[in-house]
This record gives C-alpha cells, structure tokens and sequence, in this order.
C-alpha cells in the first residue's frame, strides 16, 4: 500500500507466555522494547535483552519493570540485560554463549537488532559494511548460535520453539547480479562514493529472507519454527543517523504511510513468532506470508542455497563451525 497501512488486530487473550524464557535484541527502545513489554505483560517469566549500551538496558528494566500491568504480578520477571554489539561477531558469540551458559531453556528469540546507515562505514573485525555486518551476516549469526538451546528447549516443552528475525518488505527492491566467479557478499563491496544507505537496507533484508528460506528447509518446524516478519512502517529512531537534509522527510513519510506506534508494530511481531508451521521459512507481512519474486522459482531456489553455503563458510572460517 502506497498511502496508509491495514490495520492490525489486538492479540488473543489466550496468547499467554507464562512460565517462557524470551530474548528480544535492541530491545532498550522503539520496537523492541515493545516486544519485550508485550511479552511481559502476558506472562513471559525471563526476559534476556541484547543492547549495546548496558546502562540504557538498565533504565529499559526499570522502565518494562513500573508498567502497570508487569507490577501488578504476582511473581515479577526476571529481566536479564546483556551486553551485544552486532557489529562485532565476538560479541555476538559472547552474548550466545552466556544465554546458553545461563539459561537451560530458550522459548522464543526475537532478533529485532538492525541499523539504518546513511554513510559508508566498515566493521573493525571483518572489513564488511556496516549494514550487511549488522542486517544480515551478525543477525544470522546470532540466530544459527541460538539455534541448539532453542532445539534442545522444543524437547523438554514438546513445542516447537521459536525463532524471529525481523525483516522488511524492502527486500522486494533490489536484485543481485552476482557472477559465479566471485562470492555474493564480496559483490557487495562497492565504492563507497556510490554507497545507497536506502537500497543497502533493502539488499540486507533480501539477503536475510534469501538465507531465511534456504536454511529453514534443514530445520525441523516440530522443532523450531524460524521465520521473518516485516512489522510496517514502524515510528521509531532507527533514521536517527539521517543527514540534516533527509530528517525533515521522515515525519512526512511517517504520515503517508499511517506509521504504526511500536507498541501495535509489537503485535504483529509477538504473533508472528506465534504462528504455526505455515509461517516456517517465509517472510510476514500484516499477518500473512509475502512472497519475494526474486527468492522464488528454480534461480531463487538456486540463488538462496547458493548465499547459504557461501555465508557458512564464512562462519566457518570465521571458527564457527557446525551451524
């Protein structure tokens, strides 16, 4: 929809969390800390966030913990709040590491971590830009470390665990020509006089839903159903890096499109992460499955494991091995 957005319907009152342990990334402001409220205020027993700045996760718990409706419980949540940097792969093995060295079970793990960058900047560790380090290959990252606690949790509930990236219809712009003589994330690396801050937002979330789709088909749904859901236009700071000139245009664009508040942008992700095996491998959008033309068909079948196996291999190397 070019003007405005479908509505979004309230949650079911029998979508209850009680007793779960949930971890939401990027969870101190905007839409994930709306996600993590959400599920607080529906029972969710733990909640792990993932932050880059510790003390701003510290005022979010303060803050998630006076809501009126998680203070009215009889047992408070335990709120854990965890260093994370999405732009260094150490840290993102670290915080994976102590969420399964602390935790016995993971229930749901939302990903919502992301940047939007207007200027060409490159992770110290790898050298990638900095929108691909963060969008696509640390979020993919995090999600294949989690993946075991949240396998070896579906075993001992005898539900299917659950794992959501948060994605965007974005990755409907662009297309990849990417030869077969030169790794597709290489491909990415262009001259950054010519660096697109909009169109590089879009080919990390194509990137995400293409390696979505070809890795899910390893992945038992009875298991743990892994999915990508795109929550709308969204009124949150994630332009806060915009040049001077851009900012006046986002309140308008906000307008055009009927920007959700993220507290009803929360409820599309909380049930999305919800559904059922349908959902398994797809991308969401206002509460049904988009389809992506350029992931589909024989060349999308053949584009999306082609990205997997060359994205694992860069894990591989990177010391990552068996995810």
């Amino acid at each position: 929809m070019l003007f405005g957005q479908p509505p979004v319907a309230p949650l079911p009152d029998t979508l209850d969390f009680t007793g779960q342990t949930i971890l939401v990334t990027g969870a101190n402001t905007g839409l994930g800390y709306s996600i993590a409220l959400t599920y607080l205020q529906r029972g969710a027993s733990t909640l792990i966030i993932g932050v880059r700045s510790k003390s701003k996760g510290e005022t979010a718990r303060e803050e998630l913990l006076s809501d009126p409706v998680v203070a009215s419980r009889t047992v408070q949540p335990v709120i854990d709040i965890c260093e994370l940097d999405m732009v260094s792969e150490k840290s993102v093995a670290a915080f994976a590491g102590h969420v399964k060295a602390n935790y016995p079970v993971l229930h749901v793990a939302i990903l919502n971590a992301g940047v939007f960058t207007f200027a060409w900047d490159t992770a110290k560790e790898t050298g990638r830009e900095t929108t691909i380090q963060v969008n696509y290959v640390s979020t993919v990252l995090l999600g294949l470390l989690l993946l075991p606690h949240l396998k070896a949790t579906s075993k001992t509930s005898e539900s299917p665990a659950r794992l959501t990236f948060i994605g965007s219809e974005r990755a409907l712009v662009p297309h990849f020509n990417a030869p077969e003589t030169k790794p597709i994330l290489d491909s990415l690396a262009i001259d950054p006089k010519a660096f697109d801050g909009q169109l590089r937002y879009a080919e990390s979330k194509l990137l995400l839903a293409s390696f979505i789709k070809a890795y899910s088909a390893g992945v038992d749904p009875a298991e743990v159903i892994v999915n990508n859901m795109c929550p709308g236009a969204v009124a949150t700071n994630l332009a806060r890096d915009a040049p001077w000139y851009f900012k006046p245009v986002i309140p308008l664009f906000y307008a055009i499109k009927g920007a959700r508040t993220p507290e009803v942008g929360a409820r599309l992700v909380v049930r999305a992460a919800a559904t059922g095996k349908e959902s398994h491998g797809q991308l969401l959008s206002n509460d049904k499955i988009l389809r992506i033309p350029f992931t589909e068909g024989d060349s999308g079948r053949k584009f999306n494991e082609r990205l997997r196996d060359e994205t694992l291999r860069v894990f591989e190397k990177g010391g990552y091995r068996g995810i």
